[in-house]
């Protein structure tokens, strides 16, 4: 019955003039019940070292099938990637143009999480880390000087992650203020925090989401999340090298199975050079 529910259920959001949760989203739910039912019946034990649970139901229930290939995905998505320079000019929105048309509050608030704001953005363009990897990451994770950030990866695994060498200067920017902005101490290990009434707190996902749905929609009209600049990354870095493996491995996959899909928002650029060079014979 849940899963006929999510099914059939209208979404929350204008995004989707459909009103219905993609096929996705659905297995999404799913496979989180999945790893819950498993948690309870193998992996976890109550005081008296049995199970919570001795039958998995989950086990009977199956995902729904993607009715959508990697190509109509790309379609879908690819409007929403900056590629080329984009992801810089978006960096420089944030920094430079944002600010002017605000009322007096909130470009005081613009202007004390400025230096964060386009840090945390620059960080996942320039690495393709998670939402959840990004905000759960302290200051002893980030190395400016490797160009590298250590990360917890699904499965609780830890994963260094190389960082573009042109993010450097934004992360630097933010560590420089982020003690005297943010009121931190020795005993504040986040490193991306928000002020707090007290003392700072670790900035959430749910923050992280909304920042960069506003900055994206005043960019350039179109509201992105956080992974959209996940595959923006993955799509540039196939692009670069046309290696799945090389691309898996930046965004800490187990294997290349889901790479697939960069392979097709990639394949856009490749008609476009095809019909420069048309172009070009035409011209001569």
């Amino acid at each position: 019955m849940y899963k006929a529910y999510l099914l059939n259920r209208g979404k929350q959001t204008s995004q989707n003039p459909k009103g219905v949760l993609s096929h996705r989203t659905v297995n999404r739910s799913l496979n989180a019940l999945s790893a819950l039912f498993r948690f309870l019946t193998v992996e976890s034990e109550n005081s008296e070292g049995e199970p919570y649970f001795y039958r998995n139901v989950m086990k009977k229930i199956s995902l729904v099938q993607d009715s959508e290939t990697y190509a109509t995905r790309a379609r879908h998505i690819k409007d929403k990637l900056m590629l080329g320079d984009q992801d810089k000019a978006y960096l420089n929105f944030i920094q430079d143009e944002y600010g002017q048309h605000l009322d007096a509050k909130r470009l005081r608030y613009y202007q004390r999480d400025r230096e964060r704001d386009v840090a945390i953005n620059a960080l996942m363009l320039g690495t393709g880390i998670r939402v959840s990897e990004l905000t759960n990451m302290d200051v002893a994770h980030l190395s400016l000087k490797a160009a590298s950030v250590s990360v917890r990866r699904k499965g609780g695994k830890w994963d260094s992650v190389p960082i573009a060498k042109w993010v450097l200067p934004y992360l630097a920017s933010y560590v420089s203020i982020r003690q005297s902005r943010y009121h931190a101490t020795a005993a504040t290990p986040a490193l991306f925090l928000t002020r707090g009434t007290d003392e700072p707190r670790r900035i959430t996902t749910a923050t992280v989401e909304l920042l960069v749905a506003k900055y994206s929609t005043a960019f350039n009209h179109v509201r992105i999340t956080p992974h959209k600049l996940r595959h923006t990354l993955a799509s540039k870095l196939y692009l670069e090298t046309k290696n799945e493996h090389l691309v898996a491995t930046q965004l800490g996959q187990s294997s290349t199975s889901a790479t697939g899909l960069y392979t097709h928002i990639i394949d856009t650029k490749q008609r476009e050079a095809l019909n420069q060079l048309h172009g070009d014979e035409d011209d001569k």
